[in-house]
């Protein structure tokens, strides 16, 4: 064998390995999309409810929960990109962690409240409400004796001139004790925080074995396939009282299914159970694993139909109307939607 099919037998050898290298890195990244995909932990926010009016100073108490049935690591609640509190799972991993806790807004506007949630195969899915933060009442101080209008300013962080314009009735002396002055209500974040918008940054790891090669897999994935969505309807409320309620549920156009339907028999007449205020209990019948499923393809529009039924004195039976909803695929991130229909 001559030098130079020699030659030619190692570069073949090398553009083989490489290929081959290239080929098994591509399926891994095609693996680990799809095990994101169907191990992403399902998150909902409880309270407070998108749109929900504060003040700056109030706190805000905020209840959500996370499931994923491969088993949950930690819990976080981020505010306006900074991380409030945290709660990691001790001992044992749960299918379930639950986060219940406060944080208080420093400075008026919309407000971004984000949960997120890290499966055991350190896999993230979230869940966003955005707030409305109002000013609150001007904030005022108590003088007491010893006390001159340069060390409160000191303490509130402002200037003597800032507090005298805030208080024109001083006219630049200092205020009696026993006198209520008000004082600046400084619009200030933790740690520098960003005052809008953004995700919770992704856990920090290190750069993949030959990560180059990584923006080259765009040329040739695929296009998007199914995604496995969960319809939850975590409240239900009739402005009128009725004895019985029953809703038709259609996910994808197809035919209307009754719920609740805890035998699984369509033909039983199953009602939800009534709550308090013309509200009816859905934990279990559209909560949780009894809600319905649907693998739909990842970038097409959902089509959604919720009629429901109120049946008064046994026999009346009123239609309450029909949302009709094609849900596109970038509402698909567990953010808590509210609608009305009115009845016929």
């Amino acid at each position: 064998m001559d030098k130079r099919k020699k030659r030619w037998l190692i570069i073949l050898g090398i553009v083989l390995l490489l290929g081959l290298t290239l080929i098994g890195l591509f399926l891994g990244q095609v693996y680990r999309r799809g095990k994101a995909l169907n191990s992403r932990p399902l998150v909902l926010i409880l309270d407070p409810v998108y749109g929900e009016q504060f003040k700056v100073g109030d706190g805000i108490i905020v209840h959500a929960t996370a499931r994923e049935e491969e088993g949950l690591s930690r819990i976080e609640l981020w505010a306006n990109g900074v991380l409030v509190d945290s709660r990691d799972a001790v001992e044992f991993t749960p299918t379930n962690l639950t986060l219940v806790s406060t944080w208080t807004p420093t400075f008026d506007g919309e407000q971004q409240i984000v949960v997120r949630a890290i499966s055991i195969d350190d896999i993230a899915g979230q869940s966003m409400v955005q707030v409305v933060v109002v000013p609150s009442a001007a904030l005022t101080h108590l003088v007491e004796d010893g006390e001159t209008l340069e060390s409160i300013a000191g303490d509130y962080g402002a200037s003597a001139e800032e507090l005298s314009d805030l208080n024109p009735g001083l006219a630049g002396g200092d205020p009696e004790p026993g006198e209520e002055i008000i004082v600046p209500d400084e619009e200030t974040t933790a740690d520098g925080a960003p005052r809008g918008g953004g995700d919770p940054p992704l856990p920090e790891s290190e750069e993949p074995l030959l990560g180059w090669v990584y923006p080259f897999f765009e040329l040739f994935t695929p296009p998007p396939g199914n995604a496995t969505l969960r319809l939850e309807v975590p409240a239900l409320r009739t402005w009128e009282s009725y004895d019985s309620l029953h809703c038709y549920v259609s996910l994808a156009d197809s035919l209307p299914q009754w719920y609740p339907d805890l035998d699984n028999d369509q033909a039983t007449d199953e009602s939800f159970e009534a709550a308090i205020s013309g509200q009816w209990i859905t934990d279990g019948i559209l909560v949780g694993s009894s809600a319905p499923i649907i693998s739909w393809p990842a970038d097409q529009h959902l089509p959604l139909s919720i009629a429901c039924v109120g049946v008064s004195g046994g026999l009346e039976a009123v239609e309450l109307g029909v949302i009709a909803l094609e849900i596109p695929p970038e509402d698909w991130d567990g953010i808590r939607h509210g609608y009305e229909s009115d009845s016929e």
